[in-house]
C-alpha cells in the first residue's frame, strides 16, 4: 500500500509543507478514517487562516460564500428570471383592444400624438453656406430657404402627397404615429407619382411577415433570401451589417382575403437604387432590444394594470348602481318584532283592500309598471327595527385609488397627467415644471421619431423639385448622383418645428428672458411677428396678412379715407425691479404713480413712416 504522510489534525499549511517538503499527497484508498464533520471544518478553518496569513490577509476570518450576483440580494426575493420572446401578433392585438376598451389608454395616446404631431411639423430650411462655398457653390441661402419652404408648405398641406390622394402629409404622419404607438410599428413607404412627386403610403405592422412562415409569427427563427443571401426576420430583410434592405408585405388585408392573397407577398426595397435615399422604413412605437427589429406598443408595460383598473372601475360603478336600486333596508335587532313597516304600502301596491294603484278599463292593475312609494310620509318603525339606506364605502376611496394608478399609467406612456387630462390644479411653479418637462419630452420624441420621417420625404422631395427646376439648387443633383455626401447634407440641412405647450404666464417668461439678456439688449426683439401670430393661433399667414393690409391701405387712400397718423411708439426700459410689485415700501397707489412719473426713463423711439 502506497501512502504518504497526511496532514495532522490542527496542523497549519506551513507546518505541513515544511514536514513533507514537495511530496504530493495521495489519498488512502484501502481504508477510510471515520472523522467527525466538525473536526474536518475546524481543520479547514485553520488551513485557510494559515493560508490567509501567508498571503498578507488578516489572521481573523469570516467564512466566504461564493455565488453569482443576479440582482437578487435575498434568495427568491425577485423571483424567477424570465427571458421574453416577444409575441408581436398578440401584443399588437391586445394593444388595439385596449385602445378601444380603455378610456385611459385612448386619452393618453390621443393626447400624446396630438402634441407630438398635431397639425404637422413645419419646415425650416437652413442650408449650410460655408460647406457649399468650400465646395465651390455660392448660393443665396435665404432665397433658397424661402423657395423650398414655400413649395413644401403647398405640398405637405395637400392630398397630392398621399398615394391614395385622400390625406395630407401631416394627416398621414398623425396616422402613422397612432399606428406605431398602438400597434408597435408600421411600414412607411415613399413612392413617386406621375407628377414626379413623392407620395406616401402606410402599411399596418400586421402585414410585414416572413413569406416562409406565412401567417404565423416565427419566434427566434430567421429565413434566408436565396437571391441575396440576406436574413429575413419578422418580414424584414437584413444584410450582414444589420441594415434593413427590404420589407416583405403581405397583400391580404388585416381581416383576411382569398388564399392566394394570403400567401402572396411583395418585396419593398428600403432604398432608391439611383439616389440611395430611404424610400421605405419601419416607423416604431417602442423598441425593446437591439436584436428585436420589430417594435412593441407603447402600453406594453401597463396592459395588465390598465385592464385591472378597468375591471375595478366597472365593478365599482355596477355595485353603486345596484345599491342605488335598493332605497331602504330594514334592520331588525335580535328581539325585534320582525314586522315590515311598509306593509300598508305593499298592500296597496299588490292590490289589497286599500289599493290606490291605477288600473285600465278592464280593472287590470299596472303593478308591473307602477312602483309604490311612501309619498314623502313619515314611517313608524316597529320596536327593534331600524330603517337605513344601503350604502357602500368603495365609492368613497375610488377617486384616490383610481387617480394614483392613472398617474402611473400616464407616466409609463411618457405624458404628464395634467397634460393628458387638461387639468391644471397645481400652483404656478408645479404646473410650469410639468409643462417644461413635457416640452422637453416632445423635443426628444420628435428628434427620435417624427423628424426623421419628415426628413426622408423632404430629401426625395428636394431631388424631384430640383429635377423639375422648381427649386434653384446649383450642384445639388450632381452631388446626389455622384454621391457627394457633404454637398447633399449641406442642402438638406433643416429643422422641423412643432407646436409646444403654451406658457402659463407668458409675461413672466418674457421678463425672465429679458433679465437673462441684460439691460443693454432690452430693445431687441425676442421673436418674429410671424412666429408670434402662429403662437397666438390666429388664422392666416402673417406675410400674406401684411401684403393684404398694404393693399387695403392703398385702396383706402384711393377712395379718400383720411389716415390717422401714429408717429411714435415708446417702449420703456426695464429698469425698475419693483415695477410689477403692488407698491414699494412706504408707497401706495398715487404715491407710486407720482414717483414713476418723476423718475427718469430710458426710452427707445421708433418712427413709423
Amino acid at each position: 500500500m502506497n501512502t504518504i504522510t497526511k496532514p495532522k489534525f490542527g496542523e497549519t499549511l506551513e507546518e505541513f509543507s515544511g514536514r513533507t517538503g514537495k511530496q504530493q499527497a495521495i489519498v488512502k484508498t484501502n481504508t477510510r478514517e471515520e472523522r467527525h464533520p466538525q473536526d474536518i471544518i475546524a481543520q479547514l478553518d485553520k488551513r485557510i487562516q494559515a493560508f490567509g496569513a501567508d498571503a498578507g490577509y488578516a489572521t481573523g476570518w469570516n467564512r466566504v460564500f461564493y455565488r453569482p450576483f443576479d440582482g437578487e440580494k435575498s434568495l427568491g426575493g425577485i423571483g424567477p428570471i424570465n427571458k421574453y420572446y416577444l409575441d408581436h401578433d398578440a401584443l399588437r392585438l391586445r394593444s388595439w383592444q385596449m385602445l378601444l376598451e380603455s378610456e385611459i389608454v385612448q386619452i393618453g395616446i390621443q393626447r400624446y400624438v396630438m402634441w407630438l404631431v398635431g397639425s404637422g411639423l413645419r419646415l425650416r430650411s437652413e442650408p449650410d453656406k460655408n460647406i457649399l462655398a468650400k465646395n465651390g457653390i455660392n448660393i443665396d441661402a435665404q432665397a433658397f430657404a424661402k423657395e423650398a419652404e414655400s413649395y413644401w408648405k403647398l405640398y405637405s398641406n395637400d392630398e397630392v402627397s398621399d398615394n391614395a390622394g385622400m390625406e395630407t402629409l401631416h394627416q398621414k404622419m398623425y396616422e402613422a404615429e397612432i399606428n406605431a404607438l398602438a400597434g408597435g410599428d408600421c411600414l412607411f413607404i415613399i413612392n413617386i407619382s406621375d407628377d414626379n412627386l413623392p407620395v406616401c403610403e402606410i402599411k399596418d405592422g400586421a402585414h410585414i411577415r416572413t413569406p416562409l412562415f406565412g401567417n404565423f409569427s416565427a419566434i427566434g427563427l430567421d429565413a434566408v433570401n436565396p437571391k441575396t443571401g440576406n436574413r429575413i426576420r419578422h418580414g424584414i430583410e437584413i444584410d450582414a451589417k444589420g441594415q434593413h434592405v427590404a420589407f416583405f408585405v403581405r397583400k391580404a388585408g388585416v381581416y383576411g382575403s382569398n388564399m392566394e392573397d394570403m400567401l402572396s407577398y411583395e418585396r419593398v426595397p428600403a432604398r432608391d437604387e439611383t439616389t440611395g435615399y430611404i424610400r421605405a422604413f419601419m416607423y416604431y412605437g417602442l423598441r425593446y432590444r437591439l436584436d428585436d427589429i420589430r417594435g412593441i406598443p407603447l402600453i406594453s408595460v401597463c396592459m395588465e394594470t390598465t385592464k385591472q383598473m378597468e375591471l375595478y372601475k366597472e365593478a365599482t360603478v355596477q355595485g353603486a348602481v345596484e345599491r342605488a336600486k335598493i332605497a331602504l333596508v330594514v334592520q331588525h335587532e335580535l328581539n325585534a318584532v320582525g314586522s315590515n313597516p311598509f306593509d300598508d304600502i305593499v298592500m296597496k301596491a299588490t292590490g289589497g283592500a286599500f289599493s290606490d294603484i291605477p288600473s285600465d278599463s278592464r280593472g287590470v292593475m299596472f303593478q308591473n309598471t307602477v312602483a309604490g312609494t311612501t309619498g314623502k310620509q313619515a314611517v313608524n318603525a316597529p320596536p327593534g327595527s331600524k330603517i337605513v339606506a344601503l350604502e357602500g364605502k368603495q365609492e368613497i376611496h375610488f377617486g384616490e385609488f383610481y387617480d394614483t394608478n392613472m398617474k402611473v399609467i400616464f407616466a409609463s406612456l411618457g405624458i404628464p397627467m395634467e397634460i393628458a387630462l387638461m387639468m391644471f390644479g397645481s400652483n404656478y411653479s408645479a404646473s410650469r415644471a410639468s409643462i417644461k418637462d413635457w416640452e422637453h419630452t416632445l423635443i426628444v420624441k420628435r428628434i427620435k421619431n417624427v423628424s426623421p420621417a419628415y426628413k426622408h420625404i423632404y430629401n426625395i422631395f428636394l431631388v424631384t423639385m430640383a429635377m423639375q427646376n422648381k427649386i434653384n439648387a446649383p450642384g445639388y443633383l450632381k452631388a446626389v448622383f455622384n454621391k457627394d455626401l457633404w454637398v447633399k447634407l449641406a442642402y438638406q440641412r433643416a429643422k422641423w418645428i412643432g407646436d409646444n405647450p403654451p406658457n402659463i404666464d407668458e409675461k413672466k417668461e418674457v421678463e425672465a428672458a429679458r433679465l437673462k439678456m441684460g439691460a443693454g439688449s432690452a430693445h431687441l426683439p425676442l421673436d418674429t411677428p410671424e412666429n408670434i401670430v402662429e403662437d397666438l393661433g390666429l388664422p392666416g399667414d402673417y406675410r400674406h396678412t401684411m401684403e393684404q393690409y398694404q393693399d387695403d391701405m392703398e385702396y383706402a387712400d384711393s377712395i379718400g379715407i383720411e389716415k390717422v397718423e401714429q408717429n411714435r411708439q415708446i417702449i420703456e426700459d426695464f429698469d425698475d425691479a419693483d415695477e410689477d410689485k403692488p407698491g414699494k415700501p412706504g408707497e401706495k397707489g398715487d404715491d407710486k404713480a407720482k414717483n414713476k412719473r418723476s423718475s427718469p426713463k430710458v426710452t427707445y423711439t421708433f418712427t413709423v413712416r
